[in-house]
């Protein structure tokens, strides 16, 4: 006889490694056909599917976290992850909070105020992350004033988003790119890609140095 078996559980005692535990959950009737639907194929019962089904949601994220080590290296994954979690902790309780309902709440990136406050958090959080030490600029090379290399992120920031808002994907575009037009959807017609900066009048006559 099993040690679950030979313990039955009474009130008061922790669960053993590895016993189940009752776990209330409510989905909509289209999640619940598909999980029948997905039971009925692989033989376990609905409540097995389910477990499954939540067990692979963790292998799967622990697999994203490796697959964007191997793309942009620990540190900046680990910053990405900082800031999703910041932003959808404060979009979704920004929008929870206006509209005085948290149903919906993942809806926030559609919200001026929860966007708003997202944003804000974002900043927040890369700022308390900010390297210690005086910003110095690249010495003078290339004819370039200070102010090109004061906004030089915004010159590229600027780069991606006209990349994005071409609307249509190109072979020249790069993998990045078309995953990022792919993944907002219809959020890329919302893209105002703000007057040129002074890296982008730059670009247009250094054209060896910045990469079209």
């Amino acid at each position: 006889m099993s040690p679950q078996a030979a313990a039955p559980r009474g009130p008061g005692r922790p669960p053993l490694p590895g016993e189940r535990v009752p776990l209330g959950l409510r989905v909509t009737k289209e999640t619940k056909l598909r999980l029948d639907q997905a039971s009925h194929a692989s033989g376990r019962s609905q409540s097995q599917e389910a477990e499954f089904r939540l067990e692979q949601t963790f292998n799967s994220q622990s697999t994203l976290f490796d697959a964007l080590d191997l793309a942009f290296g620990r540190p900046w994954t680990g910053l990405q992850l900082l800031l999703a979690q910041v932003a959808q902790l404060t979009g979704t309780r920004a929008l929870g909070a206006s509209a005085f309902n948290f149903e919906g709440c993942e809806d926030w990136v559609n919200d001026p105020y929860a966007y708003d406050q997202a944003t804000r958090a974002i900043v927040f959080a890369l700022e308390a992350m900010r390297p210690r030490g005086k910003i110095v600029l690249p010495v003078e090379r290339y004819g370039l004033p200070d102010e090109a290399w004061e906004r030089l992120g915004e010159g590229f920031a600027r780069g991606v988003l006209a990349d994005l808002a071409r609307r249509s994907d190109r072979e020249a575009d790069s993998s990045i790119v078309q995953a990022i037009r792919l993944r907002l959807g219809k959020l890329i017609g919302r893209v105002r890609i703000p007057p040129d900066t002074p890296i982008g009048q730059a670009k247009k006559t250094r054209k060896g140095f910045w990469r079209s």
